[in-house]
């Protein structure tokens, strides 16, 4: 995204964005489509909300195209390399006593 253009467009609050997010996944293959996004966002004139949808495919074209990389995330362990991690090594775990029949009413 240039510098510009994020400049010129308008603040959009986490939760305008998410109300512009949910209304697209919605109504994207409407042909009035913006007119009812911008129902779903009051705060945001018609122009907003195609700019903010023009920014969008901007971004993905960019994203798809590689011009923006993708982060590189560490390598994800296994839940029992967690789980040891977080017991902590030679900790046993303890076994649980099952409910009495009085303590499960």
């Amino acid at each position: 995204m240039s510098l510009n253009r994020t400049c010129n467009s308008s603040f959009w609050t986490k939760e305008e964005d998410k109300a512009f997010e949910n209304a697209l996944a919605v109504f994207s293959g409407d042909s009035d489509k913006f007119m009812k996004i911008a129902a779903a966002v009051p705060e945001k004139s018609l122009q907003e909300i195609i700019d903010h949808y023009n920014v969008l495919v901007e971004d993905i074209n960019d994203i798809e195209s590689g011009k923006v990389p993708l982060p590189k995330y560490e390598r994800m362990q296994s839940s029992s390399s967690c789980r040891s991690r977080l017991l902590g090594a030679g900790v046993e775990r303890r076994k649980g006593l099952p409910w009495t029949a009085e303590e499960h009413r």
